[in-house]
């Protein structure tokens, strides 16, 4: 027996589309069908409405939520990785960063040094690893919705995107690297002289 409203569309299933594609339209059509199919002598157990989403639909959020996860922890531990290069080139011109300053170069004028460089570098990286980035989440994109079953229309990124993966490809990267450079260039000129 049907546990859901009796409410029959008028007209029978003939007329059973709905009027508007809300959940009590569809609903209200399918128990007019489940009524009319038990008036014809057509058992009917359960009345079954699916999501209004893709079957996979939970399944391709998961996948998404997965990749913007390695997606952000791969840019942090570049930025990580970035500020112990910088640490690691530092170390050994410290004297040098001390007979700058010795001749009258000032810690931001160095800083500005050092960030250009890291700044050249971040750029290149970009450079090179954002169209092939996007190239590789296309391919993966166009697999995973193979095998889902979808098709998708346009597989272009948003303009403002590209930019804010530019920007955070340097500037999270910079942002670390200031840490190591701003402990070098803080130094006194007789510490950084005296390093060894």
């Amino acid at each position: 027996s049907l546990s859901v409203s009796t409410e029959q569309p008028a007209g029978g299933p003939a007329s059973g589309e709905p009027s508007s594609g809300s959940p009590e339209s569809v609903e209200r059509t399918m128990v007019g069908v489940a009524r009319w199919l038990q008036d014809s002598g057509h058992k009917v157990g359960e009345i079954h409405i699916p999501p209004r989403h893709h079957p996979h639909w939970g399944m391709m959020q998961n996948i998404v939520r997965l990749l913007l996860v390695l997606g952000v922890m791969t840019l942090a531990l570049g930025a990580v990785l970035t500020a112990t290069v910088t640490a690691t080139l530092l170390a050994p011109q410290t004297r040098q960063i001390g007979v700058m300053k010795a001749v009258g170069a000032r810690g931001a004028q160095i800083t500005q040094l050092y960030a250009a460089l890291i700044g050249l570098i971040g750029l290149a990286a970009v450079a090179l690893g954002l169209p092939l980035g996007i190239f590789a989440g296309r391919r993966l994109a166009s697999v995973v919705m193979q095998n889902q079953n979808i098709d998708a229309a346009n597989l272009s990124i948003p303009g403002w995107l590209g930019w804010v993966l530019a920007v955070a490809g340097v500037g999270l990267p910079l942002l670390f690297a200031l840490i190591p450079i701003a402990h070098a260039t803080r130094r006194s000129v007789r510490e950084a002289l005296n390093d060894h």
